[in-house]
């Protein structure tokens, strides 16, 4: 279904052309581009075509990862890069957006331009200047798209959240970044339900203190007095529109996007994305990797408050329309997503392991009930792996050998990359950009995973590395475990973590954690069965020495799992940051199934 991307292929002709050197193979390319960094960094940006101004030269300014500067003498516009296609191609849809009770809108390029020119005005007649923050609360919509390019357009950072998101866990992400403007909805739909959020935008109101105004997404029927001005989305995009020629260029490292950590350690970190950096890289994903164009239709399934939702966004500089899902992706039919992808022609798609995994779960199989004739790419992937690492970045593995390309261990970065974050907020003196890459591994980026690399460069996430387990000495990535657990019948999902406990070799235990797909039970002839399948198919040393069953496992508020709170609970440690989990009532289910560890 997928195929080699066209681009991919011209890109690397050109290269062979300039450079004299052939490329047959991908790892061949990607050896080349890691070796070549400037090279390849640079003649990525003259492929693109990307309307920027100033010099190419030199690409890279510095070459440790603290003192490095790409592109120094480079400007651009991140709004403008993505709204270049309205140039030439003003009456085609750019966006559309399906609902889950069937709802569709879109926009046209011609249209979106205006619409983010408009808002710009609006938002620089109420005082927004460059380097302001700008947040929201939003759902998947048109209106979102337009609210986050206006805030670009003028050099403001965006930072969002799903409106799905509890109202201390937003206000703990949002009062760090002193933020100017809001733009909000007062609602959300999910499997036909509508909950409306004004009790938790008051709230945010409430603490954020520097907050000025807030324009609302949606709905204008506001059931709480505001202090400051609110305004509707339709008056805001009746103004005089900016032009899209004369928005202002801002330097390669502008801030861009502000995202945040899981919080599972402590309050959530604010992680400063450059304009620069983030649009590079996504390009070489959507053009190079994904072999997007203008004749494609991209439907990631995400939230305006995961990353995919901004990567899915950039995929505009390439003249690719985009469709959003807002909802449920099993409302109101279980097929609900798939149909999407048929009804509007989706070429690529792409999706989160939880619903692939609702996929399996639910015995639903696509391709027996559709054709998708349109499609041509599901972003594949080999069971357990990724499909390959990303051209540019020089990935290798730190384990107690040092640094290798293959193998076992911790993943690392070892050249400098351009979409590497610019700052942490709050953290004048980068202590924390410091402490959460380099502290670790000096010289070198961790990105706290551990991760296997195969000889033919197939990489494969083991699990945090924070998450690790140490098993009578040997290190242990819970992935190794999952993956056998997780394909016995029965099993919904598990988590495999450490308990203390003296009296065992090296000073704990593997404690396994099982969600099952029906309310039954544990039956010791199926913990004996698991346990054989574990010591066959894994080693001796991944069968655990408790198996406990749960009704649900720790998860932050954008879905992952959290091993560290689930580790803490079984050893009945205070966890850090209760706040960070969607569903914190899970950890007292954990302590009293995981019995304590004899002294």
């Amino acid at each position: 279904m997928s195929e080699v991307p066209s681009a991919l292929a011209q890109f690397s002709a050109a290269l062979a052309a300039r450079h004299g050197q052939e490329f047959p193979d991908y790892p061949s390319l990607h050896n080349w581009s890691c070796d070549n960094p400037e090279l390849f960094w640079g003649s990525l940006l003259q492929f693109s075509k990307l309307p920027v101004s100033g010099s190419d030269t030199p690409v890279l300014h510095g070459s440790s990862f603290t003192d490095r500067k790409f592109f120094p003498n480079l400007k651009l516009n991140y709004a403008r890069c993505l709204l270049q296609q309205a140039e030439t191609t003003a009456e085609t849809v750019a966006v559309t957006v399906v609902s889950e009770t069937g709802s569709v809108a879109t926009i046209t390029w011609g249209d979106l331009k205006q619409q983010v020119l408009c808002m710009a005005a609006t938002l620089q007649a109420h005082g927004v200047q460059p380097g302001d923050r700008v947040v929201a609360v939003a759902r998947n919509s048109i209106e979102s798209i337009i609210a986050c390019l206006a805030t670009t357009a003028l050099g403001a950072s965006w930072s969002s959240v799903s409106p799905e998101l509890g109202a201390s866990a937003i206000v703990e992400r949002f009062e760090q970044l002193e933020p100017r403007l809001l733009f909000a909805d007062l609602q959300y739909q999910l499997n036909g339900s509508v909950t409306a959020i004004d009790s938790s935008i008051a709230e945010l109101l409430n603490a954020v203190k520097s907050l000025q105004e807030v324009i609302l997404l949606s709905t204008t029927d506001l059931s709480f007095d505001s202090n400051i001005p609110v305004y509707s989305f339709a008056s805001a995009v009746a103004a005089t529109p900016l032009a899209l020629n004369e928005l202002t260029n801002f330097p390669f490292d502008h801030p861009l996007f502000i995202m945040f950590s899981s919080g599972t350690t402590g309050v959530p970190k604010c992680i400063v994305h450059g304009a620069g950096g983030t649009l590079i890289e996504h390009v070489k994903e959507h053009c190079l990797h994904s072999g997007l164009t203008e004749n494609d239709t991209l439907l990631f399934q995400t939230s305006t408050g995961w990353m995919m939702w901004n990567w899915q966004l950039s995929a505009l500089a390439g003249g690719t329309p985009v469709v959003l899902y807002d909802g449920s992706v099993s409302y109101p039919e279980k097929w609900q997503l798939l149909k999407v992808l048929v009804d509007h022609n989706v070429t690529v798609f792409g999706t989160s392991p939880a619903y692939i995994q609702y996929l399996i779960e639910s015995g639903l199989q696509p391709n027996k009930k559709f054709s998708f004739p349109a499609l041509r790419a599901i972003l594949p992937v080999r069971t357990g792996d990724s499909q390959c690492i990303s051209l540019g970045i020089d990935v290798q593995v730190k384990s107690d050998d040092g640094i290798e390309p293959a193998g076992s261990g911790e993943l690392v970065v070892v050249k400098p990359f351009p979409s590497q974050p610019v700052f942490m907020w709050n953290d004048a003196s980068n202590a924390r950009m410091h402490s959460s890459y380099f502290e670790k591994n000096p010289g070198v980026w961790t990105h706290g995973d551990e991760i296997r690399i195969t000889a033919d460069g197939s990489p494969r996430i083991l699990g945090r590395s924070d998450g690790t387990l140490n098993i009578r000495g040997v290190r242990i990535g819970p992935a190794e475990i999952l993956s056998v657990v997780n394909r016995i019948e029965g099993v919904r999902e598990s988590l495999a973590i450490e308990q203390v406990s003296v009296r065992e070799p090296g000073g704990s235990r593997l404690v396994l954690l099982l969600v099952m797909q029906r309310d039954e039970p544990l039956e010791r002839s199926f913990i004996l069965q698991l346990k054989k399948r574990l010591a066959t198919e894994a080693s001796r040393l991944h069968v655990p020495a408790i198996v406990a069953r749960v009704s649900q496992l720790p998860r932050t508020h954008n879905g992952k799992l959290s091993e560290k709170a689930a580790r803490d609970a079984a050893n009945r440690m205070a966890v850090t940051n209760l706040s960070a989990l969607a569903n914190p009532e899970s950890l007292e289910e954990i302590t009293a199934a995981v019995p304590e560890a004899p002294v």
